[in-house]
Formats: structure tokens, sequence, C-alpha cells
């Protein structure tokens, strides 16, 4: 199954140069959105690179291969965040942060259980029952992330979540359904690391089973993803400057400012004469 592991290396090594671009370009409002989404190609371009060298069925290729879900998870929260905080500038700060660390700190413990035991996914014949278990908790809990990302990304469309009026509304409603976009094919992936990890079939695992299965239930829908927030991070990547000017902008407002104080000034002094 090298040709998979290739292909998923050259791909992710494309797509992580624009993302680089796209991080540097959003700034700080979508910094965790986009160095997650990064953070998830970086994985799959060294599981692509230890499977070519170690084989697909050594245990640590199988770690790095079901890690790939909580980073693109936690890129979804991110953007979701970087998407309300433009069409909603007035959301209350603490609420929304405590938001992101709960589901963030809900999607790292799935990340930390799936890990510690992802290697009965390996070449071993028998499995550790411990390292079964692990699995099995961390990938619910991975389901419980994406449930709670899927209820607040419906909850943003609501009225009462945004505003009309705000000066980047249409790029934030961009980002936001980029990340309605995903949700479906993210769900996919998931079901499929669920059925696989609790099913006993051979052909179901998610890194030495069928190259059909691992093609159209899982490169795909998360390439799909990456693909669709990348060109929606690049169509918006001049976000930042619409709200915050640069200084050069703002030196020239000020200096226009003053002129016309100056001239009223005048003005104001001519007629007095």
């Amino acid at each position: 199954m090298s040709g998979l592991d290739a292909a998923s290396l050259a791909i992710y090594g494309v797509l992580a140069i624009p993302l680089l671009y796209i991080l540097a370009r959003h700034g700080w409002p979508g910094f965790l959105g986009w160095l997650f989404l990064f953070a998830f190609c970086s994985l799959r371009i060294i599981g692509g690179a230890m499977a070519l060298i170690n084989g697909s069925k050594s245990s640590s290729t199988a770690i790095i291969s079901n890690m790939g879900l909580s980073p693109l998870l936690l890129a979804m929260v991110g953007i979701l965040h970087e998407a309300r905080y433009y069409r909603t500038p007035k959301f209350s700060n603490k609420i929304e942060w405590l938001l992101v660390i709960v589901i963030h700190l809900i999607i790292t413990s799935g990340l930390a259980l799936v890990a510690s035991g992802a290697s009965s996914f390996g070449a071993k014949e028998e499995k550790n029952k411990h390292d079964e278990i692990f699995v099995k908790i961390g990938i619910m809990v991975l389901v419980v992330g994406w449930v709670l990302v899927c209820v607040w990304t419906l909850i943003s469309f609501l009225p009462s979540q945004y505003n009309r009026d705000a000066p980047i509304f249409i790029n934030g409603s961009k980002l936001l359904c980029a990340v309605l976009f995903s949700l479906p094919f993210v769900c996919v992936r998931l079901i499929y690391s669920v059925v696989s990890i609790f099913s006993p079939s051979k052909d179901l695992n998610p890194v030495s089973g069928s190259l059909g299965l691992r093609i159209g239930l899982s490169f795909l829908m998360e390439l799909i993803t990456v693909i669709g927030f990348t060109l929606v991070g690049l169509a918006t990547h001049g976000i930042r400057r619409q709200v915050q000017p640069s200084k050069h902008t703002r030196m020239r407002s000020l200096r226009a400012t003053q002129g016309e104080v100056e001239t009223v000034k005048r003005g104001v002094e001519s007629s007095v004469e």
C-alpha cells in the first residue's frame, strides 16, 4: 500500500505550503485553527514517510495514523472561533474562550487515549486488551468532540449569534460555511474509525485494512476537508487587514483629519475678519 502512503506524503506536502501562508495572513484570531490544520498535514506527511520506511503495519505508523483526527477536529474548533469573532465582534470573550478550552480539553483527552492504545492496530496478532479499551474510549471521546463542534456550528447560524452590520461579516460567514461543509466528511471519517475499532474484521483496520475502504472512507474524507479549508483560507487571506488598517493608512487618515481642522480654522478666522 505504499502508493497511498506516497500520495499522502506528496499531497499534504504541497498543501502545507499555502497553509503556512494562511496562518501568517489570518493572524491571531485564526491562529489556533490554522495551526492545527497545518499540524494535521504535518502528521500525514510524517505518517506517509514512516509507512514508506517502516511499512504501514508498524506500531509507530499506527499511532501516527490514528492521531490525525484530533488536530483536524481542533482545527475546526479554531476556525469556527475565528468565524464567530468576525461575525459577532461584540460576543462575550470569556464565554467564547471557555467553550473553546472545554472542547479542546475533550478532544485532547480523546487524542491521549487513542495514542496510548493505537499500537494495537499495528502488525501484532495478539492485541493488548488494555490498548483496545483505551482506543475505544478515546474514539468515543472524539465523537463527543465532533458532536459539540456540530452543535456549536449550527447555533452560530441563529440570528442571535451574528451581526450583519459587522465589518467582516461576509468573510466570517465564509469561514463558518467552511466548517459546516467539513462536518459530514469528518463524520464519515469518524464513523469509519468507530466501526474499524469495534469490528473484528481485518479489512476494516484503519492502518492495514482494505485499500478501497482506506481511500474512500479515510483518505478522501480528510483530503476534501483540508482542501475546503485551504481554499476558504486563501479566499479570506486579507481578513486581518480589513479589521486592523495598516499604520500608514491610519497615519494618512490622521493627517487628512488634521488638515481638515486647519482648513476650518482658517475659514472661521477669515469670516471673523
